[in-house]
């Protein structure tokens, strides 16, 4: 027997459903909070120091990929 929220006890079978509940409806509204944010702030350009930094390291560096949506 678990002790739930309510101050009650609850089976193992229960306890372990509303946990299981409790954790999925935080992972969807983590994700909803998430694609939110992705769809609602708007990528930055990136500044001339930091194409320097990738051309030293050999990647190709286009403003494409950058300003594009996905």
């Amino acid at each position: 027997m678990a002790l739930s929220a309510f101050g009650g006890y609850r089976s193992g079978l229960a306890a372990g459903l509303v946990a299981m509940t409790r954790c999925l409806f935080f992972a969807l509204m983590v994700t909803g909070l998430g694609l939110v944010l992705r769809m609602s702030l708007v990528p930055l350009p990136v500044d001339g120091a930091f194409r320097d930094v990738l051309r030293s390291y050999g990647a190709s560096v286009s403003n494409t990929a950058e300003t594009s949506s996905p």
